[in-house]
């Protein structure tokens, strides 16, 4: 349907399927000389994203269906030094509120 040629999604499958971010199972035959392959995508992956504002930094995490597991928001601080330290306590403070799940 979406006009995209087998070359061009194959080796996407295959990195997504290498990734563990999908998994695939067989279907019943489409035609007698093809067998389609069931893909789906792996609810325990999440995806970290962070906003970084003049005043406030936000870190979430989120499935790959897309459904919000954590957020945080902090403001910002006077210097880069403090900033990095502070973001990385707010990823690992994130991270652990999601332990059964694998980035």
């Amino acid at each position: 349907m979406s006009g995209i040629q087998r070359s061009t999604i194959s080796p996407i499958v295959e990195e997504l399927l290498g990734g563990e971010m999908a998994g695939g199972g067989r279907c019943s035959p489409a035609t007698p000389w093809t067998v389609p392959t069931f893909l789906r995508l792996n609810k325990d992956r999440v995806v970290m994203g962070m906003a970084i504002r003049p005043s406030q930094f936000t870190i979430a995490l989120a499935d790959v269906n897309g459904e919000f597991l954590s957020q945080a928001i902090i403001s910002t601080h006077a210097t880069a030094k403090a900033a990095l330290a502070a973001i990385i306590s707010l990823v690992e403070k994130i991270v652990s509120l999601v332990p059964d799940k694998t980035m």
